[in-house]
């Protein structure tokens, strides 16, 4: 397999989004160092080279970490207690759902 070809950056380099907080809401950090046991795979606009810009979405990494999430739960007596409907719930309102979320994160 030959390496990508490097691939220049565009200028300028797009500014980071303004966060915005709510009036009255409460704004916590949590940081982790991780290293994970599967890969965790990114991508480019163009097929077979690295993105030199962003090598992996934060949305990957999220989708990754709420897959094992599921995963693990699984095995939890929750389904058998509460059936799907719970973990759903709590999927939620962990990762998210179907329209907007009170919970920011940032990878």
């Amino acid at each position: 397999m030959r390496p990508p070809k490097e691939t220049p950056l565009p200028l300028p380099l797009p500014l980071p989004l303004a966060r915005r907080c709510r009036r009255g809401s409460t704004r916590s950090t949590l940081t982790l160092d991780l290293e994970t046991v599967t890969p965790v795979l990114g991508g480019s606009a163009v097929a077979g080279s690295p993105d030199r810009i962003e090598g992996v979405r934060p949305s990957s990494i999220r989708g990754s970490l709420r897959f094992w999430w599921r995963a693990l739960q699984a095995s939890t007596d929750r389904i058998s207690e509460g059936g799907p409907g719970v973990l759903f719930e709590e999927e939620s309102n962990l990762w998210g759902g179907l329209g907007a979320s009170p919970i920011r994160s940032r990878v």
